[in-house]
């Protein structure tokens, strides 16, 4: 089928994956299924595929996609790269299944670890501690804004070969009477091996900015999970659309900076390395598409839009908050009087 809308095997309604069960459960009902369990639902209740109609958008030549939800019977209309939203009308998880096929099929997936209620709480409690931010910007309706969505990645892990030799000098200075002592001592050095560097991460998607995904997407600790669909249903999710062979030089020049900072971290406590061999060569072993989950907030004050990120498992997070500029300036105002009355009532007493 296209459209998949897992339902809930108790009472028809839809089902959203819980990261705090890691199951899926009904809003409805109350009850949690397992993956197993909702798969062998699906497959016993599966429909015909539905058509999908495709136009191109006129201002860029995007691919629009329309689909028929499976819950109301609503049009579903999402862009080429969306493989996860919501009905519109009925707010229902849609899972769009021929945008996940093929060579679009993601090889694994992070599943949420955090919910929106925690995700909501680590922005409040972010938001309220910096000074002079507008009060709409922590209002419920603001927070009630915050997306989860999972985005696409291509994750390489690289074989390493080290073989680096040299010399490396300690210097020490001391004084004997009047005179001055510079030694220098010369220790042969050598770091060589090999070894995987694993879980590379190189983001897979354009229409994002990449600094700020950047600042939250370690995810060298997380479990990858075979790919399955139902980890999709409740959040929003993205199908790449930049190419691996694209992605893979990215990835390699990753890799060489972390065996160049491993090496250089072998000979850190000398005051001057000189190398006579210096060999690092790196090559990927495997690239693998990857979907990661990150938690996203927009907010636009006076024309600018600030963006905060939340990795989806550790709560790793980063944004921009706007400055109230009243609140700003009322601060200052009433620094300034306090400033003054003492200034007032030091002179007082001097004269």
């Amino acid at each position: 089928m296209s459209l998949l809308n897992y339902k809930c095997p108790s009472c028809g309604a839809s089902i959203n994956y819980d990261p705090n069960l890691d199951k899926g459960a009904c809003d409805y009902c109350g009850n949690v299924f397992t993956l197993e369990e909702l798969e062998d639902y699906a497959k016993n209740n599966e429909k015909e595929e539905k058509d999908i109609k495709t136009s191109p958008e006129e201002d860029n030549q995007e691919e629009i996609l329309s689909y028929s939800c499976d819950n109301c019977g609503a049009e579903v209309v999402s862009n080429a790269t969306t493989s996860a939203t919501f009905c519109y009308y009925c707010h229902s998880p849609v899972i769009l299944t021929k945008q996940l096929q093929g060579d679009f099929k993601p090889d694994y997936i992070v599943p949420f670890a955090i919910d929106k209620k925690k995700a909501q709480e680590t922005f409040l409690n972010w938001a309220k501690s910096k000074p002079y931010v507008p009060r709409s910007f922590t209002e419920a309706s603001q927070l009630e804004k915050i997306t989860g969505m999972y985005l696409p990645y291509w994750m390489g892990d690289a074989k390493t070969h080290v073989n680096v030799q040299g010399i490396g000098t300690k210097t020490s200075v001391y004084t004997r009477g009047d005179t001055e002592y510079t030694e220098y001592r010369d220790y042969p050095i050598t770091a060589h091996g090999d070894f995987t560097i694993e879980k590379i991460p190189e983001l897979a998607f354009t229409q994002i900015d990449r600094d700020l995904v950047k600042s939250v997407d370690d995810f060298s600790n997380a479990e990858l999970r075979d790919f399955n669909m139902l980890y999709l249903s409740g959040f929003f999710s993205e199908r790449y659309d930049i190419e691996k062979e694209k992605a893979e030089k990215s990835i390699i020049d990753q890799a060489k900076n972390y065996a160049q900072n491993f090496v250089k971290g072998q000979f850190s406590g000398y005051d001057n390395v000189k190398k006579d061999v210096d060999e690092i060569n790196t090559e990927l072993e495997k690239v693998s598409y990857v979907l990661l989950p990150t938690w996203v907030l927009t907010y636009n004050y006076l024309g600018k839009n600030y963006v905060y990120m939340l990795n989806g498992v550790n709560g790793m997070a980063y944004g921009e908050l706007p400055v109230d500029q009243k609140k700003l300036a009322l601060r200052s105002g009433i620094i300034f009087l306090i400033i003054l009355a003492l200034l007032l009532l030091g002179g007082k007493f001097i004269w």
